[in-house]
């Protein structure tokens, strides 16, 4: 018996130093014991209703204890009390030849849920951030259609997560002459979308000096030099620059990987061979090839960047430069609209639904 005294006082000795407060209840979920840090937390309420003590007149509706004493499992709950938050977990206990008890323990969670509120205020403003810029970066984007009575454009932009790393435009240099790329900038999310828009304003903010290739490109590094960005930051561009007065369109490729594609007097694509670095600041200058072509009226050019190829199915196959020819070798009327959903649609069928990266297209029709 002493031996068995001795073990019931060393017990509660060692319940009343706990960090966290601890009540036993019997069945009728009358208080019999509380340790020490829930009476200073609470008061004394040994042989009150367990409701009397986080000052309530009724027992809980979601009344952990008797769900614990149902389940035979631990059961718990948050409950808020004045301004504290409390995890409250019950376990039902039964002796050897006596009645059922519950013990509970409350955990004092106020500062996990001021940190979690404070979490999700700042998700919700960070998600108001981004959406934001999601709709500037779209906004951006040139629409479909005709441009300056002299190429027609349609396009296809899918970005991989929110904020996308491609982009695509169309700037008029003077009365005769146009230009359109695409690029496609390392990663996708806030930091590539926000050198998409820097590389938007630099080339428009350029006006006729954009005309000049070779600028142009000057242009693109300085700016991405007076960023400070860091080394690990690229951008690819291909660049089309069409003189609708002659009728040649000049091609300049900064490390894009995914050579133009050029309509034939058959109908079919071939690529344009032109080759480049990508625009890096590691880079103080550099000079690039450019590929001159004259354009015949109703030829088509299509530009686009590496998601559309690159798209791997569970099988880890790529869709290929072999599945955007199969789609356009398909198309019985080969409207600009249909070819570049067709190719999205099945682009998208074959990675699963789920493409990994930024897929953009763009189909110039040369007036």
């Amino acid at each position: 018996m002493k031996s068995l005294l001795n073990k019931e006082l060393l017990t509660t000795a060692v319940i009343d130093r706990m960090d966290a407060m601890v009540r036993v209840m019997d069945e009728d979920r009358h208080i019999l014991y509380m340790n020490n840090k829930m009476k200073r937390e609470f008061g004394n309420f040994c042989g009150h209703s367990c409701y009397e003590m986080i000052g309530q007149c009724e027992n809980c509706a979601h009344c952990v204890t008797m769900l614990a004493r149902e389940s035979g499992d631990t059961e718990s709950k948050e409950m808020a009390m004045g301004d504290k938050w409390y995890r409250l977990i019950a376990s039902s206990v039964q002796l050897e030849n006596s009645p059922k008890y519950s013990v509970e323990f409350f955990v004092d969670i106020t500062k996990q849920k001021k940190l979690e509120e404070a979490n999700r205020r700042h998700f919700d403003r960070l998600t108001e951030d981004i959406e934001f810029a999601k709709q500037i970066q779209y906004n951006a984007l040139p629409r479909d259609g005709e441009y300056y009575n002299t190429i027609d454009v349609a396009s296809i932009y899918r970005p991989a997560e929110s904020l996308g790393g491609d982009f695509f435009d169309v700037v008029k240099i003077d009365q005769d002459r146009v230009l359109f790329y695409v690029s496609d900038v390392a990663g996708h999310g806030v930091r590539s979308s926000l050198l998409t828009i820097f590389l938007h304003q630099v080339i428009r903010g350029m006006k006729e000096r954009a005309g000049e290739l070779q600028e142009l490109v000057r242009g693109i590094l300085q700016g991405m030099n007076d960023l400070h960005a860091g080394h690990e930051l690229y951008l690819t561009v291909l660049v089309g620059l069409y003189d609708k007065r002659t009728r040649e369109l000049t091609v300049l490729n900064a490390g894009h990987n995914c050579l133009p594609l050029v309509e034939d007097e058959n109908g079919r694509l071939e690529e344009i061979e032109v080759y480049g670095m990508p625009i890096c600041s590691l880079f103080d200058s550099a000079e690039y090839e450019t590929v001159t072509r004259v354009m015949r009226p109703g030829q088509r050019l299509l530009f686009y960047t590496d998601g559309i190829p690159e798209a791997t199915n569970v099988q880890g196959d790529e869709f290929g430069l072999e599945g955007i020819l199969r789609i356009w070798d398909a198309q019985d009327i080969k409207s600009p609209q249909q070819l570049l959903a067709a190719l999205q649609a099945r682009v998208v069928e074959f990675s699963g639904f789920a493409p990994e990266d930024d897929m953009t297209a763009v189909l110039v029709e040369f007036l």
